[in-house]
């Protein structure tokens, strides 16, 4: 224990023996300082950035008006892929909660079961090619 003590007195003799209670005042008031002034500037910039986003998507918008003012495009596209009353019961059609929900995952399904049949026409044209034929592995396999 008595080692531990003479270590920390040493410790303290180097690193604080030229301070007086004036520049230890002062260097806690310059790092308060920086915190503080940090904090601040780090939640003005987010707030910066967070209008800039806003800006940036209301530019956007304004965009996809002008291009298309009444949605009517895409509402046809919409329509065209996933048709609103397609695979809709009647409770569905109904107000209630999920419903917009329900519409996404009949979107989603829509997408996977394209997927699908792509990936299906894919293998069917790389079977008819002849991708990885018989006679293509023995040769593989000779070399």
């Amino acid at each position: 224990m008595d080692s531990v003590t003479q270590i920390l007195e040493r410790v303290q003799n180097r690193v604080f023996g030229d301070f007086d209670v004036y520049q230890l005042i002062r260097l806690v008031i310059i790092i308060g300082g920086y915190v503080f002034l940090r904090m601040r500037v780090s939640d003005y910039l987010k707030q910066q950035q967070l209008k800039t986003k806003v800006e940036q998507d209301r530019d956007l918008k304004a965009q996809k008006l002008i291009d298309d003012p009444t949605g009517e495009v895409a509402e046809a596209e919409a329509e065209a892929l996933f048709p609103n009353n397609e695979g809709i019961s009647r409770s569905e059609k109904g107000w209630g909660w999920g419903k917009s929900t329900r519409r996404k995952v009949k979107k989603q399904q829509a997408i996977f079961e394209k997927e699908i049949e792509k990936a299906a026409v894919d293998a069917q044209r790389k079977l008819e090619t002849g991708y990885d034929s018989d006679e293509e592995i023995k040769e593989l396999l000779q070399e």
